[in-house]
């Protein structure tokens, strides 16, 4: 953390960033979509990320469902759910 209201996050995404939620339980918690074909969790806190999972295009948004679910939807039009605590299932294209 570099200031009140800034942070540094290591292992950041290889292409530009589409998007950026905190989840909606508690603004430890980050999720990221980006070009790259990738999103990414991140605890800012404790300057890590906790996860990440690949879709086969660029990722255009994600979002959290819950605490604990996120979806992703890319240039290809297929949607992703993933249970932050398991594993992913494709949901539609």
């Amino acid at each position: 953390m570099t200031g009140s209201n800034e942070y540094k996050l290591n292992q950041t995404p290889e292409d530009g960033i589409s998007a950026v939620k905190f989840s909606p339980s508690t603004a430890q918690f980050l999720l990221v979509s980006s070009w790259d074909c990738t999103v990414r969790l991140y605890d800012v806190g404790g300057n890590t990320m906790r996860m990440k999972y690949q879709h086969t295009a660029p990722v255009l948004d994600c979002a959290f469902y819950d605490s604990t679910h996120s979806w992703s939807g890319d240039l290809e039009a297929q949607l992703k759910t993933h249970d932050l605590n398991t594993d992913q299932g494709v949901l539609g294209k």
